[in-house]
């Protein structure tokens, strides 16, 4: 999927499964699979962070330190890093966003801040990596913070639709969507938000007694 994706697009994986079936391990098989090929992989792990301010952050520097180790010129003047720092300026969230979460405007300025700087860079990446795909893993969403959990999914969705980027999601659908619910977040059908959010879903087996 990944790499039948045309470069002018964006796509989000899903990997679904309980705990402990092994989604962690397709993830590192991806890893392997596409470190071997040269392609770009960033790996991101939100639940360790507390704060939406925290976890961007983290985002935006994993991003640019990775890219950096692979090669692609992402000189500072590009990135406006300072000091491994995000220049925090108050930037109004999308009014797509504010209005479906309202409270996540609390970190993604950092986020919009990023993007609205940088995005005309990002959209080339593409070009100047033509051999290379990037592929970012985010591992563990389900056991993030469950008030960064919304957040981090529609940013994936909508600010982080940028060419070029492959997103693969492991997480457990059911706590994922307990977590929207734990948040008041207005859900009739978790299925049918997920649909909106990933773009290939596909369920682990179940592992038998023997496996």
């Amino acid at each position: 999927i990944v790499k039948n994706t045309p470069k002018d697009l964006s796509n989000r994986i899903g990997i679904y499964g309980g705990w402990g079936e092994g989604k962690t391990s397709v993830l590192q098989f991806i890893n392997t699979i596409a470190t071997e090929d040269e392609q770009i992989v960033i790996w991101f792990n939100p639940w360790q962070f507390t704060t939406p301010e925290e976890l961007w952050e983290c985002f935006v520097i994993t991003f640019f330190e990775t890219l950096k180790n692979n090669g692609v010129d992402v000189s500072s003047e590009l990135f406006k890093l300072k000091g491994k720092k995000i220049v925090r300026k108050t930037i109004e969230t999308t009014q797509s966003l504010s209005k479906i979460i309202p409270y996540a405007e609390a970190g993604l300025p950092i986020l919009k801040n990023f993007l609205t700087t940088n995005r005309k860079i990002l959209t080339k990446l593409s070009d100047k990596i033509t051999d290379k795909k990037i592929i970012i893993l985010i591992d563990d969403l389900d056991r993030a913070n469950s008030s960064l959990i919304p957040q981090l999914l529609f940013a994936v969705k909508e600010l982080l639709d940028i060419p070029g980027l492959t997103f693969v999601l492991a997480f457990d659908p059911m706590v994922v969507n307990e977590s929207l619910k734990v948040n008041n977040y207005n859900i009739d059908h978790g299925k049918d938000f997920l649909d909106k959010i990933i773009d290939f879903p596909e369920w682990l087996p179940a592992p038998d007694e023997e496996t």
